[in-house]
């Protein structure tokens, strides 16, 4: 596949905001999430939609030497982390992230600089946690 024909939703730009750290209850955070939805037209819905079945059903792999890298990141996280805070569980999810990352971006392959992302981007969100 390439991507133009792979992800079709590319031609349409699509601006979306998503509050990471909210400052608001759940509750209030679900009515907001209501209030965006029920905004959003039935074509620009469906485009959502299309998408994020694109996004979840594409073909994607991992090099040999990518999964070389991953296997050495996986390694050290379990050597200097508190015992039990990564487990094969942590690993499948890191993948997955990778894995819509890549596709979201396009693309079909992971890459190291696509794998560090993820990583950035998870350091960004456990910061937030604490």
């Amino acid at each position: 596949y390439s991507s133009s024909h792979f992800f079709p939703l590319k031609t349409e730009a699509i601006t979306c905001r998503v509050e990471i750290c909210p400052e608001q209850d759940p509750l209030s955070a679900q009515q907001h999430c209501a209030s965006l939805f029920a905004s959003l037209d039935a074509a620009t819905l469906s485009l959502c939609r299309q998408y994020l079945t694109l996004a979840r059903l594409g073909e994607y792999r991992i090099p040999e030497e990518v999964s070389k890298q991953v296997e050495q990141y996986f390694v050290h996280a379990r050597q200097t982390q508190p015992a039990g805070t990564v487990t094969g569980q942590t690993l499948e999810y890191w993948l997955e992230l990778a894995r819509l990352l890549c596709l979201s971006h396009g693309e079909t392959e992971l890459s190291v600089e696509r794998w560090q992302q993820v990583h950035s981007m998870e350091a960004t969100r456990t910061a937030r946690l604490q």
